[in-house]
Protein backbone atom coordinates (compact mmCIF):
# COMPACT_ATOMS: atom_id res chain seq x y z
CA UNK A 1 0.00 0.00 0.00
CA UNK A 2 2.61 2.44 0.82
CA UNK A 3 4.12 1.34 -2.24
CA UNK A 4 1.53 2.58 -4.42
CA UNK A 5 0.91 5.77 -2.52
CA UNK A 6 4.71 6.32 -3.08
CA UNK A 7 3.94 5.56 -7.32
CA UNK A 8 0.82 7.49 -7.43
CA UNK A 9 2.90 10.46 -6.09
CA UNK A 10 5.26 10.40 -8.34
CA UNK A 11 3.04 9.88 -11.18
CA UNK A 12 1.39 13.06 -10.30
CA UNK A 13 4.26 15.00 -9.89
CA UNK A 14 5.51 13.66 -13.37
CA UNK A 15 2.42 14.15 -14.31
CA UNK A 16 2.93 18.73 -13.32
CA UNK A 17 6.17 18.33 -14.35
CA UNK A 18 5.28 17.26 -17.95
CA UNK A 19 2.74 19.89 -18.08
CA UNK A 20 4.89 22.83 -16.42
CA UNK A 21 7.53 21.38 -19.69
CA UNK A 22 4.37 21.41 -21.68
CA UNK A 23 3.87 25.38 -21.32
CA UNK A 24 7.36 25.86 -21.43
CA UNK A 25 7.63 24.62 -25.20
CA UNK A 26 4.37 26.05 -25.96
CA UNK A 27 6.17 29.34 -24.75
CA UNK A 28 8.95 29.00 -27.23
CA UNK A 29 6.81 28.08 -29.96
CA UNK A 30 5.17 31.21 -29.99
CA UNK A 31 8.27 33.13 -29.11
CA UNK A 32 9.97 31.51 -32.33
CA UNK A 33 6.54 32.03 -34.66
CA UNK A 34 7.23 35.60 -33.36
CA UNK A 35 10.68 36.02 -34.24
CA UNK A 36 9.94 34.58 -37.59
CA UNK A 37 7.49 37.09 -38.18
CA UNK A 38 9.70 39.40 -37.10
CA UNK A 39 11.81 38.12 -39.94
CA UNK A 40 9.71 38.21 -42.44
CA UNK A 41 9.02 41.88 -41.74
CA UNK A 42 12.68 42.18 -42.25
CA UNK A 43 12.61 40.46 -45.42
CA UNK A 44 10.19 42.76 -46.73
CA UNK A 45 10.90 46.10 -45.95
CA UNK A 46 14.52 44.80 -47.20
CA UNK A 47 12.59 44.19 -50.48
CA UNK A 48 11.21 47.72 -50.54
CA UNK A 49 14.28 49.40 -50.06
CA UNK A 50 16.19 47.56 -53.15
CA UNK A 51 12.56 48.37 -54.96
CA UNK A 52 13.34 52.11 -54.19
CA UNK A 53 16.90 51.86 -54.98
CA UNK A 54 16.53 50.75 -58.38
CA UNK A 55 13.83 53.39 -59.14
CA UNK A 56 15.72 55.92 -57.88
CA UNK A 57 19.10 54.96 -60.05
CA UNK A 58 16.49 54.88 -62.85
CA UNK A 59 15.08 58.39 -62.16
CA UNK A 60 18.94 59.95 -61.69
CA UNK A 61 19.07 58.20 -65.14
CA UNK A 62 16.46 59.51 -67.08
CA UNK A 63 17.06 63.39 -65.74
CA UNK A 64 20.26 63.22 -66.80
CA UNK A 65 19.46 61.82 -70.37
CA UNK A 66 16.80 64.41 -70.64
CA UNK A 67 19.41 67.52 -69.75
CA UNK A 68 21.74 66.66 -71.83
CA UNK A 69 19.16 66.18 -75.13
CA UNK A 70 17.85 69.78 -73.75
CA UNK A 71 21.32 71.04 -73.88
CA UNK A 72 21.85 69.26 -77.35
CA UNK A 73 18.68 71.32 -78.46
CA UNK A 74 19.92 74.55 -77.19
CA UNK A 75 23.20 73.94 -79.09
CA UNK A 76 21.07 73.16 -82.62
CA UNK A 77 18.59 75.70 -82.04
CA UNK A 78 22.11 78.28 -82.11
CA UNK A 79 23.88 76.56 -84.76
CA UNK A 80 20.66 77.09 -86.83
CA UNK A 81 20.61 80.86 -85.70
CA UNK A 82 24.28 80.93 -87.08
CA UNK A 83 23.89 79.40 -90.19
CA UNK A 84 20.79 81.61 -90.99
CA UNK A 85 22.94 84.70 -89.91
CA UNK A 86 25.58 83.49 -92.32
CA UNK A 87 22.91 83.38 -95.20
CA UNK A 88 21.84 87.22 -94.66
CA UNK A 89 25.29 88.58 -94.68
CA UNK A 90 25.81 86.53 -97.84
CA UNK A 91 22.91 87.88 -99.56
CA UNK A 92 23.65 91.42 -98.33
CA UNK A 93 27.13 90.97 -99.60
CA UNK A 94 26.04 89.74 -103.48
CA UNK A 95 23.57 92.66 -103.08
CA UNK A 96 25.74 95.70 -102.00
CA UNK A 97 28.36 94.02 -104.91
CA UNK A 98 26.04 94.30 -107.22
CA UNK A 99 24.65 97.75 -106.81
CA UNK A 100 28.26 98.47 -106.44
CA UNK A 101 28.91 97.09 -110.09
CA UNK A 102 25.57 98.09 -111.33
CA UNK A 103 26.69 102.39 -110.39
CA UNK A 104 29.83 101.84 -112.05
CA UNK A 105 28.51 100.53 -115.40
CA UNK A 106 26.27 104.08 -115.47
CA UNK A 107 22.61 102.01 -115.43
CA UNK A 108 19.78 104.47 -116.33
CA UNK A 109 18.17 105.91 -112.95
CA UNK A 110 14.65 104.48 -113.40
CA UNK A 111 16.33 101.09 -113.20
CA UNK A 112 18.37 102.72 -110.97
CA UNK A 113 15.22 103.42 -108.70
CA UNK A 114 13.74 100.16 -109.07
CA UNK A 115 17.04 98.39 -108.11
CA UNK A 116 17.00 100.69 -104.68
CA UNK A 117 13.85 100.26 -103.88
CA UNK A 118 14.29 96.42 -103.90
CA UNK A 119 17.47 96.90 -102.06
CA UNK A 120 15.46 99.22 -99.83
CA UNK A 121 13.05 96.59 -98.77
CA UNK A 122 15.65 93.98 -98.51
CA UNK A 123 17.86 95.98 -96.12
CA UNK A 124 14.22 96.35 -93.68
CA UNK A 125 14.08 92.98 -94.01
CA UNK A 126 17.30 91.64 -92.84
CA UNK A 127 17.47 94.31 -90.62
CA UNK A 128 14.48 93.14 -88.71
CA UNK A 129 15.96 89.49 -88.86
CA UNK A 130 19.24 91.15 -87.45
CA UNK A 131 16.80 92.91 -84.50
CA UNK A 132 14.62 90.04 -83.82
CA UNK A 133 17.92 87.78 -84.15
CA UNK A 134 19.59 90.15 -81.41
CA UNK A 135 16.31 91.20 -79.38
CA UNK A 136 16.33 86.63 -79.35
CA UNK A 137 19.78 86.75 -77.77
CA UNK A 138 19.26 89.38 -75.25
CA UNK A 139 15.78 88.00 -73.70
CA UNK A 140 17.88 84.48 -73.44
CA UNK A 141 21.02 85.90 -71.80
CA UNK A 142 21.97 85.39 -68.18
CA UNK A 143 23.55 88.79 -67.82
CA UNK A 144 24.57 92.07 -69.63
CA UNK A 145 27.98 90.97 -70.98
CA UNK A 146 27.33 87.32 -72.33
CA UNK A 147 24.99 86.39 -74.73
CA UNK A 148 22.40 83.96 -74.23
CA UNK A 149 23.98 81.04 -75.56
CA UNK A 150 26.88 81.81 -72.62
CA UNK A 151 24.09 81.66 -70.16
CA UNK A 152 21.88 78.96 -71.55
CA UNK A 153 24.99 76.70 -71.65
CA UNK A 154 26.69 78.14 -68.41
CA UNK A 155 23.04 77.19 -66.50
CA UNK A 156 23.13 73.76 -68.49
CA UNK A 157 26.40 72.79 -67.26
CA UNK A 158 25.29 73.89 -63.40
CA UNK A 159 22.28 71.98 -64.14
CA UNK A 160 24.41 68.96 -64.83
CA UNK A 161 27.02 69.61 -62.23
CA UNK A 162 24.60 69.83 -59.57
CA UNK A 163 22.64 66.30 -60.83
CA UNK A 164 26.20 65.01 -61.27
CA UNK A 165 26.71 65.82 -56.87
CA UNK A 166 23.21 64.34 -56.58
CA UNK A 167 23.99 61.50 -58.10
CA UNK A 168 27.49 60.59 -55.99
CA UNK A 169 25.30 61.92 -53.04
CA UNK A 170 22.71 59.16 -54.11
CA UNK A 171 25.49 56.60 -55.07
CA UNK A 172 27.05 56.94 -51.49
CA UNK A 173 23.59 56.63 -49.47
CA UNK A 174 22.63 53.42 -51.90
CA UNK A 175 26.41 51.84 -50.93
CA UNK A 176 25.86 52.73 -46.93
CA UNK A 177 22.33 51.46 -47.42
CA UNK A 178 23.50 48.10 -48.98
CA UNK A 179 26.17 48.00 -46.51
CA UNK A 180 23.22 48.16 -44.15
CA UNK A 181 21.38 45.67 -45.45
CA UNK A 182 24.21 43.07 -45.91
CA UNK A 183 24.49 43.74 -42.03
CA UNK A 184 20.98 42.61 -41.52
CA UNK A 185 20.96 39.72 -43.41
CA UNK A 186 24.15 37.99 -41.71
CA UNK A 187 22.25 39.32 -38.49
CA UNK A 188 19.15 37.07 -39.68
CA UNK A 189 21.36 34.32 -40.58
CA UNK A 190 22.92 33.79 -37.57
CA UNK A 191 19.53 34.33 -35.88
CA UNK A 192 17.93 31.64 -37.88
CA UNK A 193 21.20 29.42 -36.82
CA UNK A 194 20.16 30.16 -33.12
CA UNK A 195 16.64 29.10 -33.96
CA UNK A 196 17.56 25.71 -35.93
CA UNK A 197 19.68 25.39 -32.90
CA UNK A 198 17.14 25.89 -30.69
CA UNK A 199 14.66 23.73 -32.44
CA UNK A 200 17.20 20.74 -32.30
CA UNK A 201 17.30 20.67 -28.64
CA UNK A 202 13.57 21.00 -28.26
CA UNK A 203 13.55 17.80 -30.18
CA UNK A 204 16.07 16.20 -27.60
CA UNK A 205 14.06 17.42 -24.84
CA UNK A 206 10.49 16.50 -25.85
CA UNK A 207 12.42 12.65 -27.04
CA UNK A 208 13.72 12.66 -23.24
CA UNK A 209 10.15 13.83 -22.28
CA UNK A 210 8.61 10.85 -24.19
CA UNK A 211 11.19 8.25 -23.15
CA UNK A 212 10.04 9.25 -19.67
CA UNK A 213 6.29 8.59 -20.27
CA UNK A 214 7.05 5.21 -21.88
CA UNK A 215 9.33 4.48 -18.39
CA UNK A 216 6.46 5.94 -16.33
CA UNK A 217 3.45 3.61 -18.42
CA UNK A 218 5.83 0.39 -18.02
CA UNK A 219 5.70 1.18 -13.85
CA UNK A 220 2.03 1.49 -14.68
CA UNK A 221 1.84 -1.71 -16.59
CA UNK A 222 4.22 -3.04 -13.49
CA UNK A 223 2.01 -1.41 -10.84
CA UNK A 224 -0.90 -3.37 -12.30
CA UNK A 225 0.50 -6.76 -12.32
CA UNK A 226 1.44 -6.16 -8.76
CA UNK A 227 -2.03 -5.55 -8.12
CA UNK A 228 -3.02 -8.78 -9.53
CA UNK A 229 -0.70 -10.73 -8.32
CA UNK A 230 -1.65 -9.89 -4.89
CA UNK A 231 -5.37 -9.32 -5.45
CA UNK A 232 -6.17 -12.76 -3.20
CA UNK A 233 -3.46 -11.13 -0.20
CA UNK A 234 -5.28 -8.31 -0.22
CA UNK A 235 -8.75 -8.78 -0.40
CA UNK A 236 -9.59 -6.31 2.40
CA UNK A 237 -7.48 -3.40 0.41
CA UNK A 238 -10.17 -4.09 -3.17
CA UNK A 239 -11.63 -0.83 -2.17
CA UNK A 240 -8.04 0.95 -2.33
CA UNK A 241 -7.40 -1.11 -5.09
CA UNK A 242 -10.17 0.04 -7.16
CA UNK A 243 -9.23 3.16 -6.15
CA UNK A 244 -6.28 3.23 -6.78
CA UNK A 245 -7.31 1.63 -10.70
CA UNK A 246 -9.11 4.75 -11.07
CA UNK A 247 -6.18 6.94 -10.67
CA UNK A 248 -4.23 5.03 -12.66
CA UNK A 249 -6.47 5.30 -15.83
CA UNK A 250 -7.41 8.75 -14.98
CA UNK A 251 -3.16 8.85 -15.15
CA UNK A 252 -3.10 7.27 -18.45
CA UNK A 253 -5.75 9.14 -19.67
CA UNK A 254 -3.63 11.96 -18.88
CA UNK A 255 -1.11 10.80 -20.36
CA UNK A 256 -2.62 10.10 -23.36
CA UNK A 257 -3.54 13.63 -23.53
CA UNK A 258 -0.13 14.61 -23.61
CA UNK A 259 1.07 12.45 -25.59
CA UNK A 260 -1.72 14.02 -28.36
CA UNK A 261 -0.76 17.50 -26.85
CA UNK A 262 2.84 16.30 -27.62
CA UNK A 263 1.98 14.92 -31.49
CA UNK A 264 0.80 18.70 -31.98
CA UNK A 265 3.64 20.40 -30.63
CA UNK A 266 5.83 18.00 -33.17
CA UNK A 267 3.47 19.05 -35.86
CA UNK A 268 3.92 22.87 -34.70
CA UNK A 269 8.22 22.53 -34.74
CA UNK A 270 7.44 20.41 -38.03
CA UNK A 271 5.43 23.69 -39.49
CA UNK A 272 8.46 25.64 -37.85
CA UNK A 273 10.65 23.86 -39.61
CA UNK A 274 9.25 24.53 -43.05
CA UNK A 275 8.80 28.33 -42.01
CA UNK A 276 12.45 28.18 -41.55
CA UNK A 277 13.31 26.57 -44.84
CA UNK A 278 11.01 29.25 -46.63
CA UNK A 279 12.82 31.89 -44.73
CA UNK A 280 16.59 30.15 -45.90
CA UNK A 281 14.97 30.04 -49.52
CA UNK A 282 13.78 34.16 -49.32
CA UNK A 283 17.10 35.01 -47.80
CA UNK A 284 18.72 33.32 -50.41
CA UNK A 285 17.02 35.43 -52.84
CA UNK A 286 17.52 38.59 -51.31
CA UNK A 287 21.63 37.87 -51.56
CA UNK A 288 20.83 37.01 -55.23
CA UNK A 289 18.61 39.93 -55.72
CA UNK A 290 21.40 42.51 -53.93
CA UNK A 291 24.40 40.68 -55.93
CA UNK A 292 22.29 41.71 -59.22
CA UNK A 293 21.73 45.49 -57.39
CA UNK A 294 26.01 45.22 -57.20
CA UNK A 295 25.88 44.72 -60.68
CA UNK A 296 23.49 47.37 -61.12
CA UNK A 297 25.17 49.93 -59.60
CA UNK A 298 28.90 49.34 -61.23
CA UNK A 299 26.92 50.05 -64.62
CA UNK A 300 25.94 52.74 -63.54
CA UNK A 301 29.24 53.92 -62.47
CA UNK A 302 30.19 52.47 -66.11
CA UNK A 303 27.45 54.84 -67.52
CA UNK A 304 28.01 57.87 -65.53
CA UNK A 305 31.80 57.71 -66.59
CA UNK A 306 30.29 57.79 -70.31
CA UNK A 307 28.29 60.27 -69.60
CA UNK A 308 31.12 62.79 -68.19
CA UNK A 309 33.11 62.29 -70.76
CA UNK A 310 29.95 62.92 -73.21
CA UNK A 311 30.10 66.38 -71.27
CA UNK A 312 33.66 67.22 -71.98
CA UNK A 313 33.02 67.20 -75.55
CA UNK A 314 29.85 68.77 -75.34
CA UNK A 315 32.14 71.57 -73.32
CA UNK A 316 34.91 71.98 -75.98
CA UNK A 317 31.95 72.31 -78.47
CA UNK A 318 30.42 74.93 -76.42
CA UNK A 319 33.85 77.02 -76.03
CA UNK A 320 34.47 76.59 -80.34
CA UNK A 321 30.65 77.74 -80.25
CA UNK A 322 31.56 80.65 -78.47
CA UNK A 323 34.49 81.87 -80.11
CA UNK A 324 32.26 81.47 -83.36
CA UNK A 325 30.17 83.73 -81.97
CA UNK A 326 32.01 86.34 -81.03
CA UNK A 327 33.60 86.30 -84.97
CA UNK A 328 30.25 86.50 -86.25
CA UNK A 329 29.05 89.45 -84.24
CA UNK A 330 32.20 91.18 -85.56
CA UNK A 331 31.00 90.56 -88.70
CA UNK A 332 27.51 91.63 -88.22
CA UNK A 333 28.89 94.86 -86.92
CA UNK A 334 31.16 95.52 -90.22
CA UNK A 335 27.93 94.76 -92.45
CA UNK A 336 26.12 97.38 -90.55
CA UNK A 337 28.64 100.00 -91.19
CA UNK A 338 28.63 98.65 -94.66
CA UNK A 339 24.71 99.21 -94.74
CA UNK A 340 25.21 102.94 -93.13
CA UNK A 341 27.74 103.69 -96.11
CA UNK A 342 24.90 101.98 -98.96
CA UNK A 343 22.49 103.97 -97.50
CA UNK A 344 24.62 107.22 -98.01
CA UNK A 345 25.59 106.09 -101.58
CA UNK A 346 21.58 105.29 -102.07
CA UNK A 347 20.88 109.20 -101.21
CA UNK A 348 23.99 110.43 -103.74
CA UNK A 349 21.97 108.46 -106.31
CA UNK A 350 18.47 109.42 -105.65
CA UNK A 351 19.85 113.29 -105.92
CA UNK A 352 21.41 111.95 -109.47
CA UNK A 353 17.87 111.34 -110.21
CA UNK A 354 16.11 114.16 -109.26
CA UNK A 355 19.35 116.17 -111.56
CA UNK A 356 18.59 113.98 -114.79
CA UNK A 357 14.42 114.56 -113.93
CA UNK A 358 15.33 118.55 -114.28
CA UNK A 359 17.10 118.40 -117.26
CA UNK A 360 14.45 115.89 -119.21
CA UNK A 361 12.03 119.30 -118.16
CA UNK A 362 14.26 121.76 -119.83
CA UNK A 363 14.69 119.21 -123.14
CA UNK A 364 10.79 119.41 -123.05
CA UNK A 365 10.54 123.24 -122.56
CA UNK A 366 13.55 123.44 -125.67
CA UNK A 367 11.27 121.49 -127.53
CA UNK A 368 7.96 123.22 -127.17
CA UNK A 369 9.61 126.68 -128.07
CA UNK A 370 11.08 124.85 -131.10
CA UNK A 371 7.38 124.23 -132.27
CA UNK A 372 6.94 127.87 -131.68
CA UNK A 373 9.38 129.31 -133.36
CA UNK A 374 8.52 126.39 -136.64
CA UNK A 375 4.90 127.56 -136.25
CA UNK A 376 6.19 131.13 -137.05
CA UNK A 377 9.22 130.71 -139.49
CA UNK A 378 7.46 129.02 -142.25
CA UNK A 379 10.15 130.24 -144.32
CA UNK A 380 12.71 128.39 -142.82
CA UNK A 381 10.81 125.06 -141.91
CA UNK A 382 13.55 122.97 -144.14
CA UNK A 383 16.21 124.20 -141.96
CA UNK A 384 14.11 123.56 -138.76
CA UNK A 385 12.66 120.32 -139.57
CA UNK A 386 16.24 119.18 -140.09
CA UNK A 387 16.99 120.99 -136.55
CA UNK A 388 13.65 119.37 -134.79
CA UNK A 389 14.50 115.78 -136.18
CA UNK A 390 17.87 116.63 -134.68
CA UNK A 391 16.78 117.67 -131.36
CA UNK A 392 13.98 114.31 -131.73
CA UNK A 393 16.90 112.27 -132.26
CA UNK A 394 18.66 114.01 -129.49
CA UNK A 395 15.29 113.64 -127.12
CA UNK A 396 14.99 110.03 -127.92
CA UNK A 397 18.42 109.21 -126.97
CA UNK A 398 17.58 111.29 -123.66
CA UNK A 399 14.26 109.23 -123.18
CA UNK A 400 16.42 105.74 -123.89
CA UNK A 401 19.19 106.65 -121.19
CA UNK A 402 16.41 107.36 -118.90
CA UNK A 403 14.94 104.12 -119.58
Amino acid sequence: TANLKKINHELRQRVLQLLDKKQVVERQADRLTCQNDHLCKELAIIAKLSEQLEKENELLLNTTDKELEEAKTQVRHQQNNIKKLEHTVKTLKSVILQTENEIRQGKSPSRLDAFIKTLEEDRDYYKSKTENLLRVLQNKSSSPKRSSTCGSMSTKKSHIQISQETAFNEKAHLQQRIEELETTVQNLDSERLEQMSRMALMKEHIDSLETEVKIMARKSQDSENELSHQKDEYISLSLMKEKTEQILSEAQRSLAKKKYEIQLNEEEIRHLNEKIDNFSKQSFAQEEKICALKDTIAQLDKEKETLQECVEEEREKIVTFEENLRIKEKTISDLEILISDLEHSIQKSAEALCICEKDITSLHQQLQETNKELAQANNNREILAQEKDRLQEHLSNAKQENQ
